[in-house]
């Protein structure tokens, strides 16, 4: 008899018992495995946009509440790809996203759809009336996530001069900024820094780990998926075709492209459009690509500053 976790029976009717018993149909056609299982192999894939552990894979099935977006789509799409009979994922992936997003209006999830929509000619554009935005930073569609957007650091200090910059740098029209620097120095802090400090200058935000060029795709085509643009192959949507539909949006968008490992790894963009492309990298390579800020360690001063509020939070 299938081991597994028990369909939960003290759901009331509703959107998020319709999110969780339709997980449980996938759940069971892919053979109940056991929440462990499921955990270590969406850690061992490169195409899912995030992790899970096998504490959050429960509390989906047990109906604990809304889960964030990007976890149960790693989920669904493993379970998807291992049920008897398998469905066509990109389908499956709409279809639960679809119940995610009921759910997450009833339950007042912080994660509900923003004004962010697709026409018919490719076009990313803002509805007309769009959603509360109640999250403290949006990224496309609404949907936040660690794997997406981080935290913002509550301990972060000093680098004021050189978030300045870099927003000098995007002020005048650059469309690509690297910040450059060996490892430790606080290039990935700083890009979140910057996300929230200047978030309210933008409409859409994205964040993509692009430590490898299958996760820097995977990502692009997990926006693809999300802007529900039209798909190659299921499952996939080519990074040009992404980054051309953001060039020719009339959004104020922002695509974060963490721990970039070359150049070569970005197609070209059409055009710049409204849109900025910030990059944290250890590759000099990107000195010859866009403007550049070189991160040093802290300055004595900003040692200082560290260290007294680091003091201050611990008391």
């Amino acid at each position: 008899m299938p081991q597994g976790i028990p369909r939960p029976e003290h759901l009331v009717t509703g959107p998020l018992h319709d999110l969780v018993h339709a997980l449980h149909d996938l759940y069971d056609a892919a053979g109940r495995p056991s929440t462990r299982l499921v955990s270590s192999a969406v850690r061992k894939r490169s195409d899912l946009r995030d992790t899970v552990s096998h504490e959050t894979v429960s509390a989906m099935l047990k109906g604990s509440g809304v889960p964030k977006w990007v976890k149960l789509e790693c989920v669904v799409i493993f379970l998807a790809g291992i049920a008897v009979d398998q469905p066509d994922r990109i389908t499956t992936v709409r279809h639960f996203r679809d119940l995610w997003l009921a759910a997450s209006r009833s339950t007042n999830s912080p994660y509900d759809q923003g004004g962010i929509s697709i026409d018919s000619a490719g076009q990313i554009i803002r509805k007309t009336n769009p959603e509360p935005a109640e999250p403290p930073i949006r990224s496309a569609l609404g949907t936040e996530s660690s794997s997406e957007i981080p935290p913002r650091n509550p301990y972060f200090t000093g680098r004021s001069r050189v978030l300045r910059r870099i927003n000098d740098f995007f002020d005048r029209g650059e469309l690509l900024t690297t910040v450059i620097g060996m490892g430790g120095t606080g290039k990935t802090q700083l890009a979140i820094e910057y996300l929230h400090r200047y978030r309210d200058s933008y409409d859409l935000i994205w964040w993509a780990n692009s430590e490898t060029s299958s996760r820097l795709r995977a990502s692009l085509s997990a926006l693809g998926t999300i802007l529900s643009l039209p798909a190659s192959t299921p499952m996939h949507h080519p990074p040009t075709q992404v980054l051309a539909a953001l060039s020719r949006s009339n959004l104020r968008w922002l695509l974060v492209l963490d721990n970039a490992i070359a150049p070569g790894d970005l197609p070209e963009f059409e055009s710049s459009g409204s849109g900025h492309v910030l990059v944290t990298s250890r590759d000099p390579g990107w000195i010859h690509q866009g403007s550049v800020v070189e991160l040093d360690v802290f300055e004595r001063s900003e040692s200082v500053e560290l260290l007294r509020s680091s003091l201050v939070g611990g008391l």
